[in-house]
């Protein structure tokens, strides 16, 4: 991203991908050089909503800077995350990245990711916060799950965590064919 035009650009590209595609999003950080999103699909697969986002966000780049060729230095990679364990870990994974990328050292002001929204700061209508907060209300103070003698879980479907990054976040499969294996 060369400024906060091309971010803005971005994450518009991302609501109208999200609605068409049928898509939810749990949180996205943008950084100078890529793009974290933790999503949920439903029948469109993960690779339809990515290929929406980077083509338009190439053909818009292409037009403002008038440049051609290749923008993306590496395709996506895709974590499929099994029901809501890890959904927590991947949210505060994709959260932490400008801190520990040296991208800000204030992440509260750092308009370019959806922590912003989790602390009430922003509120995109395009961003599904439900899931996250309600996890958030699952736990006590002590760090033990509410009703956890019940052996009850919290009801969701798979989500995938897209990212430009290296690494393999912390409970996530990688996904075939989404991405090089590492």
């Amino acid at each position: 991203f060369q400024d906060d035009a091309d971010r803005q650009n971005f994450i518009e590209l991302l609501a109208v991908a999200r609605a068409r595609c049928n898509a939810e999003v749990f949180a996205f950080c943008l950084t100078r050089r890529e793009a974290r999103l933790v999503v949920r699909v439903s029948d469109v697969p993960v690779g339809r909503l990515v290929q929406r986002v980077a083509t338009q966000y190439s053909r818009n780049n292409h037009a403002k800077y008038a440049t051609a060729g290749y923008l993306f230095q590496h395709p996506y990679r895709a974590y499929l995350l099994e029901g809501t364990a890890h959904l927590l870990d991947i949210v505060r994974h994709v959260h932490r990245a400008p801190l520990e990328m040296g991208v800000t050292e204030d992440l509260d002001g750092y308009r370019w990711c959806s922590h912003r929204a989790y602390l009430g700061l922003e509120s995109p209508e395009w961003l599904n916060r439900v899931p996250v907060l309600e996890l958030l209300g699952a736990f006590d103070l002590a760090g033990e799950k509410a009703g956890a003698e019940d052996g009850e879980e919290p009801a969701a479907g798979g989500v995938l965590a897209a990212s430009a990054s290296p690494g393999v976040p912390s409970g996530a499969t990688p996904v075939a064919g989404q991405g090089p294996a590492e």
